[in-house]
């Protein structure tokens, strides 16, 4: 049986709505921060590293992936997860050395070059989801990733 919240939500659809709202950064969460900033990254931070595995299964965020690899062999699930977990790699090298994949970095408005680094940080972060679910489904299986 779950509990359900005032708002009608189960607890980890709370939380997956929580974890969705910090990554939009919506006005909803800025009182919160504000107040307390390091504790507010810390909490959504462990909720969206911890939970992406749970978030999907409960259907939330990612729950087609976890639908589809569900249902695929072994191999298929690891090989997913070595990709997400190269692309997690990639983005990391992107963000500490931008000049490498970016031709003129130097050359690229402030504008741009911050576009680019908040969309390499938002995929790193959605790689790092995805390969947190396909850990969870390979520890469900019982296999060690």
């Amino acid at each position: 049986m779950q509990n359900f919240t005032p708002s009608g939500l189960s607890e980890p659809q709370l939380w997956q709505r929580i974890a969705f709202l910090a990554s939009q950064k919506t006005h909803i969460l800025k009182p919160f921060a504000l107040t307390n900033p390091r504790e507010a990254h810390r909490v959504l931070s462990n909720v969206a590293r911890q939970d992406a595995y749970e978030i999907a299964k409960a259907g939330g965020r990612h729950a087609g992936l976890f639908r589809t690899y569900q249902g695929k062999n072994l191999a298929e699930v690891q090989r997913a997860l070595r990709s997400y977990e190269r692309q997690v790699d990639l983005h990391q090298q992107k963000l500490s050395s931008p000049e490498r994949f970016v031709k003129d970095w130097t050359k690229r408005s402030i504008r741009t070059q911050q576009g680019l680094l908040r969309h390499w940080q938002e995929d790193l972060v959605r790689n790092r989801e995805l390969a947190e679910v396909m850990r969870g489904i390979l520890q469900e299986r019982s296999i060690r990733p």
